[in-house]
């Protein structure tokens, strides 16, 4: 394929070729998926870099789109680290040979049907329950429920993309993500200029400092850790934290991390004196998103209803 640059496939039609990126059994980063696809699709520098009018790489957001399709149908699965591999399931329809892997094709698995009608019913996609089905017999969806459920799958993709881009970054500047979002939450008065970035080998844990005050008489301790989803944080890091914490005098810290924190980790934090914030990696994108940090809005869409008031008598 060559030529024009809308001739790139939609991201249904292009589910096939990146399944098939994974037929060699090794653990894929995303950007490695995309190579494929573009090898597979014979792709031009021009198709590759086509964007949207508001800037979105066209082809860069099918692919994602291909594959989190993928993995609501248990087709791939995330391994850990922004990687992804290829099912025992994967395997048997890569084996039926070339397909159009859509929507009316994967509704057959019911994770994937599952995961369609927890959006129809409002409910926040959640990719880590595979035993409960929802299974209704009818189910129907207003235009209102449609384009909530399309923003839903939008969001969840953005979540997505947000926190691998956090999990490659450097760790200096993944150290100044941390601090502007604290900022936007408000610590040290809301103000940038008051936090500052000391992370460097041999800094005891710590990562930045946040002044509560213009003197800096109260300060915040900040850590943050850019892990993988499968490197989660137990108990000894919180402990270690709050050791540097009695050794700084201080009794306020955040511990951010892009990936969870273990039940014994948060139970040791509520039950210590000082005061912890925790905040992982789901709750870190959110926050970013939700105040245009790395993100940027590219389109709004305002849904208008009949005035009843307007027509009274």
């Amino acid at each position: 394929m060559s030529g024009n640059a809308d001739a790139i496939p939609d991201f249904q039609t292009m589910s096939w070729n990146v399944l098939k990126s994974f037929e060699g059994g090794d653990d894929l980063s995303p950007e490695e998926v995309r190579q494929s696809v573009r090898q597979q699709l014979e792709l031009t520098d021009e198709q590759v870099s086509q964007r949207t009018e508001s800037g979105s790489t066209i082809f860069a957001n099918r692919v994602a789109w291909a594959m989190v399709r993928l993995d609501e149908a248990r087709l791939t699965e995330k391994t850990g680290r922004a990687l992804r591999r290829i099912t025992d399931r994967g395997r048997r329809v890569l084996a039926q040979g070339p397909l159009r892997v859509d929507e009316a094709f994967l509704r057959q698995y019911p994770e994937f049907e599952a995961t369609i009608l927890r959006w129809r019913s409002g409910r926040k996609n959640n990719h880590k329950s595979n035993d409960k089905v929802y299974a209704p017999a009818v189910v129907s969806r207003t235009p209102q429920e449609d384009l909530r459920a399309s923003l839903d799958s939008a969001h969840a993709v953005l979540s997505d993309q947000l926190l691998e881009k956090l999990r490659v970054a450097h760790w200096s500047f993944f150290e100044g993500v941390v601090l502007d979002v604290l900022a936007k939450l408000g610590y040290g008065g809301g103000k940038r200029e008051w936090s500052e970035r000391i992370g460097q080998p041999g800094d005891g844990g710590v990562d930045g400092i946040i002044r509560e005050d213009a003197l800096g008489l109260d300060m915040i301790y900040v850590q943050a850790k850019r892990y993988g989803e499968d490197n989660i944080v137990g108990r000894p890091a919180l402990q270690q934290f709050a050791g540097t914490l009695d050794m700084k005098h201080a009794k306020k810290g955040v511990f951010i991390t892009t990936s969870s924190f273990a039940d014994t980790a948060i139970a040791f934090v509520k039950a210590i004196e000082k005061r912890i914030a925790l905040i992982d990696g789901a709750d870190l994108v959110e926050i970013m998103i939700e105040h245009d940090i790395g993100v940027r809005p590219v389109e709004s869409f305002i849904l208008k209803d009949i005035d009843e008031n307007y027509f009274e008598v």
